[in-house]
């Protein structure tokens, strides 16, 4: 069973849209079809937790938008998204971007044009769920390793290299001792 999938049936992860909720979505540009294809935006109360995560929340949490996170037409995790403070994280940790799915495929972001990373959902929801937005900067940094991307601007440019970056490797010298760690120079 595919425990992603299993949240979206999970009625204490996703309350029944509000009509204010699907108007406030409209009142941004964004289409009724972003909305509600391939997998429909939920509204929810959540909890960010500390790890970087959300938990549901109902009744006592804060609004916010639940997406599924798609990869391989299979939902692998759910994203919340809170408008409000631009908090965006996921349920289990699996997913890493909004639109995880379209890294390479039809060879955007490798040898055709860049991959197009939106600072949040409206500006994805807008451009019809083409691109990505980041959720889990580790996780997404590994899957954005060599690809192309492009920032909604120069300044979100500046932001996605410091926020996308790999962990250098550890090396251990083959001669040293067990405790004799080097950090890589990036």
């Amino acid at each position: 069973m595919n425990m992603a999938l299993e949240l979206f049936r999970d009625p204490t992860e996703a309350s029944t849209q509000k009509q204010s909720d699907i108007d406030w979505l409209l009142n941004q540009g964004i289409t009724i079809d972003a909305i509600a294809s391939p997998w429909a935006v939920h509204a929810a109360r959540v909890v960010f937790d500390d790890r970087g995560g959300y938990l549901p929340c109902p009744g006592v949490g804060e609004f916010a938008f639940v997406f599924a996170v798609i990869d391989c037409g299979t939902i692998i995790d759910a994203a919340a998204w809170q408008p409000k403070t631009g908090k965006i994280a996921t349920r289990l940790g699996f997913g890493g971007m909004l639109g995880e799915g379209q890294v390479g495929r039809d060879e955007i972001g490798t040898t055709g044009r860049p991959l197009p990373v939106w600072r949040d959902p409206v500006g994805w929801l807008k451009a019809g769920r083409c691109g990505v937005v980041i959720a889990e900067p580790d996780l997404a940094a590994h899957r954005l390793a060599g690809i192309v991307i492009s920032g909604e601007d120069h300044k979100h440019g500046r932001e996605l290299r410091k926020r996308l970056r790999l962990p250098s490797p550890m090396i251990v010298s083959p001669h040293g001792n067990s405790n004799s760690y080097l950090r890589a120079v990036a």
